[in-house]
């Protein structure tokens, strides 16, 4: 059984499909998506109701990132900053939905269930844990502030954390489109959705990575060692 996971995907539905291709999952696989699904990428409905599909069949584990979060605060109120920075007009739009007071209605309540319900927080395993951005590393894991394990950015050198479990999250774009080994902490996101960027899964076990664009093209590569500047 493989414990396979995806990192910030973007509404980038090619390349998502490119990596579920090259996983070629079989039964008893875990999938893990990091969270920030949605915005930006030209497809989000497309890759929830995929990830939908997979989380019925109990093949997914899904976490939310800080851009659920605020696709879900936008509903229930100001939408201006979600729209136009945060990428959520791209959303909508996937939805065919133009931005206005009655938005919300428009996107099928079983998204909504998805991402209130069946999205989590935070997954731990044996010897890693899952989580969209960063954690307090002197904090147990059950008492992270949701302020941290969706919006904070890494700040290297990390500090490990008091379980002694390596980190896995996404959030902090890395800039050569390379997921990074911060020792403590494997980074994820590598910028799907950028002209340069790629959609990068992981095997936690055997430390292999698989990469996918929106071009339809794939690599394979390695994780990339944090070297500390001089």
């Amino acid at each position: 059984m493989r414990t396979l996971v995806v990192g910030d995907i973007h509404g980038c539905l090619t390349a998502l499909k490119k990596l579920l291709e090259l996983a070629n999952l079989k039964p008893g696989d875990r999938l893990v998506t990091l969270g920030d699904m949605v915005d930006r990428g030209q497809n989000s409905r497309g890759v929830l109701e995929l990830l939908m599909d997979l989380y019925k069949k109990e093949i997914l584990t899904p976490l939310r990132g800080n851009h659920e979060v605020m696709f879900l605060e936008a509903a229930q109120g100001s939408s201006k900053n979600w729209l136009e920075a945060a990428g959520g007009r791209a959303t909508l739009m996937s939805f065919g939905v133009q931005p206005g007071k009655a938005w919300r209605n428009a996107i099928p309540i079983e998204v909504w269930r998805f991402i209130n319900e069946s999205c989590l927080d935070l997954v731990e395993l044996e010897n890693h844990f899952l989580v969209h951005a960063n954690v307090e590393a002197g904090l147990g894991l059950e008492d992270q502030p949701p302020s941290v394990i969706h919006w904070a950015k890494l700040d290297p050198p990390l500090m490990p954390h008091i379980s002694g479990k390596i980190m896995v999250c996404g959030h902090t774009v890395m800039g050569e489109g390379l997921p990074v080994d911060f020792g403590s902490a494997w980074c994820l996101d590598t910028g799907a959705y950028h002209d340069f960027g790629w959609l990068s899964m992981v095997d936690i076990e055997t430390r292999e990575v698989w990469q996918a664009n929106e071009r339809g093209e794939a690599r394979m590569v390695e994780l990339h060692k944090w070297i500390k500047p001089d």
